[in-house]
């Protein structure tokens, strides 16, 4: 690999990385956790469940699916023995959900140590995500 300058990689990297876009004066947060779009310290690290969403592509049109994320208050310093396939990692929990925004928000509304707080901010972020990923529209070719 190259050796490159400081200045060089400052200015490649200022303006995003993989969790924040800047733009228009703004951090933007693309974090899961995130529930309103603003990256800031309180609700990256402060929240503990997250939602995101994206589309797959199928033979006639796409599908949707839903990823709700969790953390674990447990310290991950140690060694974690997971099983094979498992969704739980050292600091939280993955699961797609792949079927309908319903079953997500009844997976949302299920989680047990989450406040209701955060249960209504995770729930309008789904929504705002199903508005985005609506599957109205056919496949263009």
């Amino acid at each position: 690999m190259v050796k490159q300058s400081n200045e060089v990689m400052w200015a490649l990297t200022k303006r995003w990385n993989s969790k924040m876009v800047k733009f228009q004066g703004k951090h933007w947060s693309r974090s899961e956790f995130s529930h309103n779009g603003l990256h800031n310290a309180s609700q990256v690290s402060g929240n503990q469940c997250g939602v995101s969403a994206r589309k797959d592509t199928t033979e006639k049109n796409f599908r949707r699916i839903f990823t709700l994320a969790t953390r674990n208050g447990r310290d991950h310093n140690g060694k974690k023995l997971n099983r094979a396939n498992s969704q739980a990692g050292a600091a939280g929990s993955v699961c797609d959900i792949r079927s309908d925004v319903n079953k997500a928000a009844k997976a949302i509304n299920s989680l047990c140590y989450v406040d209701q707080r955060e249960k209504t901010m995770a729930l309008r972020k789904l929504a705002a995500l199903s508005r985005a990923n609506r599957s109205g529209f056919a496949k263009s070719d």
